[in-house]
């Protein structure tokens, strides 16, 4: 049987504002744009992708505050996991199981999903507060 979740996730109101602002003034692909040096925050970079500091963070992810939110981001421009070659995706599970060794989550959403607010496909990396402590 599969189980279905419901991702909850929330951006604090001011962040989200700016969000909402961002994407009114920037209707092209704003991912389509990074480079070395510019204010995107490139943490690091592969062949095929750069993993960015998502400039508008959720705030809590499933009831747990978020302490780091990342997006791991094709440098070239797909819709959609099936566009991308097998190389490219081989490359995108390898950047994903390093990030899940150092405690991320990660999700993306279709391009069916309403929720989903760019075109360009990319993966969020969300590190949240141990529920532990």
């Amino acid at each position: 049987m599969i189980r279905h979740t419901i991702l909850r996730a929330r951006r604090a109101r001011k962040i989200d504002a700016e969000y909402k602002v961002f994407r009114h003034k920037h209707r092209n692909c704003t991912f389509c744009t990074i480079s070395t040096g510019d204010d995107n925050e490139i943490v690091s970079e592969t062949k095929h992708f750069y993993i960015i500091k998502n400039r508008f963070p959720y705030e809590v992810l499933d009831g747990s505050k978020v302490t780091d939110h990342l997006l791991v981001v094709p440098k070239d421009h797909f819709l959609e996991l099936r566009d991308m070659t097998p190389s490219e995706r081989k490359t995108l599970v390898e950047v994903l199981a390093k990030y899940e060794k150092k405690g991320y989550s990660f999700f993306g959403r279709s391009q069916a999903d309403t929720g989903r607010s760019m075109i360009h496909q990319h993966t969020h990396l969300i590190k949240t507060e141990d529920k532990s402590k």
